[in-house]
């Protein structure tokens, strides 16, 4: 297959008129092509093994089997690239250690559901979805675990992340703070890296966010972010911090 032929995708939802909405998207998205229609789990798991598309778009909560059994029933042999639609964000942990490119929440619109298609298809000649613990974060979304929930968050909204104990503190640009079960270093490795900057051994900003920098005596700096709150620049970040700053569009 070239890369010239349209990606195959296949849609697995009870709702019919969520059925009928994902058809129409997918129909307008250039590229793709809607090969077939799941009802159910089982009818998921048929319909898999008869039209082998390169993409399944699933709902998770199916009758029959779930997304998740699903994906088991297809055993260790090549799948296709998932993407998993919920009006739930309870499994995002769960939708990205079985492998999954994205987990799109309801409702979405086209942009969303193309972002995701085009997500799951930058590696088109895929035979296996990797399987990773916790999935890095992209420009859109990024997991964080809070309590015994999971929060998907966009990235862009985070202003800064700092230590707490041995947890972390996700503080966003509106002025919520989400107390994460995640180390400060754990986290920073599944920020994007060209957004976010690790600016002391206790806090992570975001780039965009930084509004001033006033130096120290000491050599430190006060950073100061467009929410107005202030971050310790530790000496040995300053010149980093600085270059980064230089190299930002």
């Amino acid at each position: 297959m070239s890369d010239a032929d349209p990606v195959s995708v296949l849609i697995a939802d009870d709702e019919p008129l969520a059925r009928e909405r994902l058809r129409r998207l997918i129909g307008s998205a250039p590229g793709f092509r809607l090969v077939a229609e799941a009802v159910d789990g089982p009818d998921a798991v048929r319909k898999l093994g008869e039209h082998h598309p390169e993409v399944a778009v699933l709902d998770i909560r199916l009758p029959g089997l779930d997304a998740f059994a699903i994906l088991n029933e297809l055993g260790d042999g090549p799948r296709p690239a998932v993407i998993f639609v919920t009006a739930h964000t309870d499994r995002a942990a769960d939708a990205f250690q079985a492998g999954a490119v994205d987990y799109v929440l309801k409702p979405f619109d086209a942009k969303r559901l193309q972002t995701a298609l085009h997500r799951a298809t930058s590696g088109r000649n895929r035979t296996q979805i990797p399987r990773a613990a916790l999935p890095p974060a992209s420009d859109e979304r990024v997991a964080l675990r809070s309590g015994g929930r999971w929060i998907l968050m966009d990235a862009s909204a985070i202003e800064l992340a700092h230590s707490a104990n041995l947890h972390c503190e996700v503080v966003s640009r509106e002025g919520a703070t989400i107390r994460v079960n995640e180390s400060l270093g754990s986290l920073e490795s599944r920020l994007p890296a060209d957004r976010f900057l690790r600016v002391s051994r206790f806090a992570i900003v975001n780039l965009g966010a930084i509004r001033t920098i006033t130096p120290k005596s000491h050599g430190d700096q006060t950073l100061e972010l467009a929410s107005g709150r202030t971050v310790l620049a530790s000496r040995s970040r300053r010149a980093e911090v600085l270059n980064r700053l230089k190299g930002l569009r």
